[in-house]
């Protein structure tokens, strides 16, 4: 079996991704490895109203701070050594670049399992993390 160091978890806090991160977790204790949770902040659009930051840290990267610093206590603190990582981005996109700057031996995350229209219109970032990683992805979803 692959032996495993450094494993990055995304999370949007979804209970998809909180699955994913409890396997995450139990991987990472297997491994004796580093688990990075990584939450990429989606950036408004100008056409939502949001006035786009000024600050280097903007309040949608404060909050989602607090809640993936809430999570890591809750959930992953005195089970396996882990760091938090907020970006503002593209979850799609980002995912990747991060994973590819940390060295990520492998990707652990949740989908929302979406079908037929609704997968074409929101597409799906865990396939597209899948087509694009370096490393390997293990994705779950959420049971039926």
């Amino acid at each position: 079996m692959a032996k495993f160091s450094n494993i990055m978890c995304p999370v949007d806090f979804d209970e998809g991704s909180l699955l994913a991160l409890d396997l995450a977790i139990e991987i990472a204790k297997e491994n004796d490895a580093l688990l990075r949770l990584v939450h990429i902040a989606r950036v408004p659009r100008p056409d939502m109203d949001v006035p786009l930051p000024f600050s280097p840290k903007p309040r949608w990267e404060r909050i989602a701070r607090e809640k993936l610093e809430r999570l890591g206590a809750e959930r992953v603190e005195g089970k396996v050594g882990y760091q938090l990582h907020v970006l503002s981005g593209s979850p799609d996109q980002d995912i990747v670049a991060e994973a590819n700057r940390v060295n990520a031996d492998l990707i652990v995350m949740g989908t929302h399992g979406r079908r037929g229209i609704n997968h074409f219109v929101l597409g799906s970032v865990a396939e597209s993390v899948l087509r694009a990683a370096k490393c390997p992805v293990l994705v779950t979803r959420m049971p039926r």
